[in-house]
């Protein structure tokens, strides 16, 4: 088995600062983080006790499907379930849709700076 020669140009994944790091350089005590999709607020009240309501069922796979989230989502936007994708983040939903409509030769216009998924997947499908 060989790697796929495309994978051979792609650069590491480097992450930006972390809180304690942008601390100490800029002599701050405070700083709310909004990079990475986090929330600086934290997590809500019904969420915390949704999620601990399913405790009993952490131990079980989840339905890749995601059936129950799709039908009702389905329902409450008047579509088809089958028009919607889920995945487990937007890497993956980025991964799926470049799978899917990428091939050797597509042009890719994306705009700088970007979330480096994008260039990761347009790259990897070649």
């Amino acid at each position: 088995m060989r790697v796929k020669e495309q994978l051979l140009t792609l650069r590491a994944y480097v992450p930006g600062k972390n809180i304690e790091e942008v601390k100490r350089e800029y002599g701050l005590s405070k700083i709310v983080k909004l990079a990475s999709n986090e929330n600086p607020f934290g997590c809500s009240a019904r969420v915390t006790e949704a999620l601990t309501s399913l405790a009993s069922q952490y131990a079980l796979y989840p339905d890749g499907y995601a059936f129950e989230l799709r039908t009702k989502v389905a329902e409450h936007l008047g579509v088809k379930a089958e028009q919607l994708l889920f995945g487990s983040g937007l890497d993956e939903v980025i991964q799926m849709i470049s799978r899917a409509l990428l091939h050797e030769g597509t042009n890719v216009v994306m705009a700088n700076p970007t979330f480096s998924q994008y260039h990761h997947h347009a790259v990897i499908e070649g």
